[in-house]
């Protein structure tokens, strides 16, 4: 009787591993965390993390991702990376939330799965300073920036087979949508208002209030896990970047049924767990990693955390930290150079270099110029204290070339974005707040020595 059961429960797990679709399946799961807030520093340790899940074998990889949000310019990167350095099987686990960039990455990936308290959603470019907070973005502005943001959610969608009109709506805060279903196929639509006028003869209903909660929907037929969107539905099957969405025509009025409001007026999508598997956003619910593991039918799951190194280097070039190190540095370097003797401030000032400089260098953000600039800034002042005498030329180049170089490691977009733009006035808020800061430290210092 033992051999027997044994034989029974090898059929059961055997049963199970074939339950699991192809496009799913995996021995070995990777699962890469993706915490707190997505910028510059994200994308060097997940690349180096995606090439050692595939050195190790891993036939899945997983998206931890638990983020408030980030910077424009790091997540279309990271969608680059996943779409162009990460194995097919990369998928999306929201755990518990993925705001903004978070959002957009998962639409990157093959599938999404949820915690079951999972949210996500709220994906609009907005702009910040330090200390200042959010700023009002002009209406022309706020579209250059929401362009590369809508071509990349769309092009998820229609890869995964989702309905394009949604996902913009994670975006585009002029949004409204209502969801339809064709009475006889059950095939479920996210329409604007002149699709629903042209479905129903009628302007469509205001049913929502804003920020109210959405009613519960039930979820649609499963898809066929593929990867990708079936030919059948794409407007040109030779084309896997055609839309996907079918063509409403007053002919086909009545068969149509209404099933809510999902968004409306100055609102942007946010969903939680039941709202996502409802609108085909996501596929099941994973609560913990013996689920993932069950999901993917794999006898291994592995989790690649970032190294304590790359940990450190997040922490270096933020902004406060880099406004305190500069301050560090100009307090150490004019008190060294009052009182002459490599001692305590000469020793601070360098470490505070060092680590301005070095920790961008160690993710690939640092450039040869802020380094030269800093440096020459530093002799340049050198020179106007103790060679030449006086405040001239040679003082004026140092104070701003050390100013430029300064300003210079906070900046890595493209020149004329809204994001190096932002990087720019940021570099110039945190260098003038550490001058000042600097200042009255040295004015401090000369009072008591």
């Amino acid at each position: 009787m033992t051999w027997l059961a044994g034989l029974v429960l090898l059929s059961a797990a055997s049963l199970q591993v074939e339950a699991v679709p192809a496009a799913r399946q995996a021995n070995l799961v990777a699962v890469l965390p993706v915490h707190g807030e997505i910028d510059r520093v994200t994308q060097r340790p997940l690349e180096r993390r995606l090439q050692e899940a595939t050195r190790l074998g891993a036939g899945a990889v997983v998206i931890d991702l638990d983020t408030p949000g980030g910077e424009m310019l790091a997540t279309l990167e990271i969608c680059h990376l996943l779409r162009t350095a990460a194995p097919a099987n990369t998928v999306a686990w929201i755990n518990p939330k993925a705001f903004s960039a978070g959002t957009i990455i998962a639409l990157a990936c093959r599938d999404t799965v949820v915690h079951p308290e999972s949210v996500f959603g709220d994906a609009a470019p907005i702009q910040g300073l330090p200390i200042v907070g959010l700023l009002q973005l002009p209406v022309a502005e706020r579209a250059k920036l929401e362009a590369p943001l809508l071509s990349e959610v769309v092009d998820g969608a229609r890869r995964r087979g989702i309905d394009e009109k949604l996902v913009q709506a994670f975006i585009a805060v002029t949004m409204e949508l209502w969801l339809i279903e064709e009475i006889r196929t059950g095939e479920r639509m996210f329409v604007d208002a002149g699709e629903y006028e042209i479905a129903f003869g009628e302007p469509p209903p205001r049913l929502r209030q804003r920020g109210a909660p959405r009613e519960a929907v039930a979820p649609a037929a499963p898809k066929e896990e593929s990867g990708m969107a079936p030919a059948a539905v794409l407007a040109d099957p030779a084309d896997d970047t055609a839309p996907l969405r079918r063509m409403l025509t007053p002919a086909g009025r009545g068969q149509w049924r209404l099933i809510g409001q999902v968004i409306g007026s100055e609102e942007l999508l946010t969903v939680r767990a039941d709202e996502a598997i409802a609108y085909g956003l996501a596929s099941t619910r994973i609560a913990d990693e013996d689920s993932l593991r069950r999901h993917f039918g794999a006898t291994q799951v592995v989790r690649l955390d970032e190294t304590w190194s790359e940990m450190l280097v997040r922490f270096l070039v933020s902004w406060p930290v880099r406004l305190v190190l500069i301050a560090v540095l100009l307090v150490g370097f004019f008190v060294e150079l009052a009182s002459p003797g490599f001692g305590v401030f000469g020793t601070a000032a360098a470490l505070a270099l060092v680590a301005l400089i070095g920790a961008p260098a160690l993710v690939g953000l640092a450039q040869w110029w802020e380094v030269a600039l800093v440096l020459v800034g530093l002799a340049l002042v050198a020179v106007e204290l103790f060679v030449l005498p006086g405040f001239g030329v040679a003082g004026v180049a140092g104070i701003l070339c050390l100013f430029v170089g300064l300003v210079g490691t906070f900046v890595d977009g493209s020149i004329g974005s809204g994001e190096w733009q932002q990087q720019i006035v940021t570099g110039l808020a945190t260098t003038l707040a550490a001058v000042f800061g600097a200042g009255v430290g040295v004015w401090m210092l000369s009072r008591h020595f």
